[in-house]
């Protein structure tokens, strides 16, 4: 009996290592979001041309209870939930293949592909990042800094093992314009018509790629899309036996957007990044993790400046130790007393090992049914070590 205790005492301390860590559980909310945006066409138009068609194919979903949808200028939203005995996950991919046979036909050409949004409880950003430029910079530089962050920022710090999710936010966008020589078109026999055929012919994807993993059906998108000016200005088109390129009619020039939103930090223009752990990650090896990485961006690149604003992992901290100092506190008053109360110190000590031997167990079990350390379990465990 003593070697099996001491066997599940070690397997408890070994498992409080490997113990994800999260402000909330993970507790699956049976409802999809599907987010379709559309610039310059009307309500009516979304509802007609997309958000109905779109509503038809995805009531085939299976576990599917209530379908809403809202349609407004420029983009269309439709709200999906489901019996709570469905799982959410296997509806999250029946619905983006549902979406992805739609937009693979053909029928829905020109319309970004619709966004898919799950919800859980535990998706609150477990770290925000703001990046600024330390003299603020004028507009081409923050431009610069915007496609610096979504290309290779955001993809480095979802590298890391404990990121879900970087979630980017006060992005600028920006558009491709040509400025075409009409007479330089003229004299080629040329119209600006010809040169939109090229551009749309090599901005292509291909979306009739299927791989099957078992009892579940992917189908693959192979994206061939133009993403800069140079490329497009390197385009080469054929013409009355002679072979030109793009630059050779109009400039190419990349001009910014107009701003949806703007985020600042200490009056400069910011650029925000939310940072979502893994289930199963565990929060001091990803506070960790990014301020290691954020110190080498900072070397790497010495005109941004990384500051971290919100850190979720602080409040876990705080309840491990007020765990940890109640424990300590309850083993003392216990032995106190158990001293002036039966006046001996065998019942204490055994009372205090069974104290000990019952949390760790308890850890053992939070780890066998993948239960993370959480301000639900440590209160329930606070709870539980008040009782003994």
């Amino acid at each position: 009996v003593c070697m099996a205790t001491l066997a599940f005492c070690l397997l408890g301390i070994l498992a409080y290592g490997h113990l994800g860590q999260t402000l909330l559980p993970n507790i699956p909310i049976p409802e999809l979001t599907v987010y379709l945006s559309v610039p310059g066409q009307s309500a009516e138009s979304v509802e007609q041309s997309l958000v109905t068609p779109l509503r038809n194919q995805l009531m085939q979903v299976g576990g599917l209870e209530d379908i809403n949808t809202t349609s407004d200028n420029g983009r269309g939203v439709i709200k999906m939930r489901f019996r709570f005995s469905k799982n959410i996950d296997e509806a999250f991919i029946e619905t983006n293949e549902k979406i992805d046979r739609m937009w693979g036909s053909g029928a829905t050409k020109g319309v970004s592909r619709p966004m898919v949004v799950k919800a859980s409880a535990s998706d609150i950003p477990s770290m925000t990042v703001v990046v600024t430029l330390h003299n603020g910079g004028d507009d081409q530089s923050f431009d610069q800094l915007c496609e610096l962050v979504s290309r290779v920022i955001k993809f480095r710090l979802e590298q890391l093992d404990e990121v879900a999710v970087a979630d980017v936010g006060g992005l600028r966008n920006t558009s491709v314009i040509l400025h075409t020589d009409d007479e330089k078109l003229r004299s080629a026999g040329l119209s600006p018509a010809a040169l939109a055929s090229v551009i749309k012919s090599n901005n292509t994807q291909i979306a009739s790629i299927t791989v099957r993993d078992g009892y579940y059906k992917h189908n693959l998108i192979v994206d061939n899309s133009l993403t800069s000016a140079e490329e497009i200005a390197r385009l080469n088109l054929k013409h009355n036996g002679r072979i030109y390129s793009i630059s050779d009619f109009c400039t190419v020039e990349k001009e910014p957007d107009m701003n949806s939103g703007v985020q600042q930090w200490n009056g400069l223009p910011a650029i925000t990044i939310n940072i979502i752990k893994k289930e199963e990650g565990n929060n001091e090896s990803l506070r960790k993790n990014v301020e290691a990485t954020l110190s080498s961006f900072s070397r790497q690149y010495p005109e941004l400046e990384f500051e971290t604003v919100k850190n979720q992992t602080e409040l876990l901290d705080y309840s491990i130790f007020s765990l940890q100092q109640n424990i300590v506190l309850g083993f003392v008053l216990m032995f106190l007393v158990a001293m002036l109360l039966i006046g001996n110190l065998h019942t204490p000590v055994v009372t205090g090992i069974s104290m000990a031997v019952s949390i760790l167990l308890t850890f053992l079990a939070f780890y066998i049914f993948g239960i993370s350390i959480n301000i639900v379990s440590l209160s329930g465990l606070l709870l539980v070590i008040g009782m003994m």
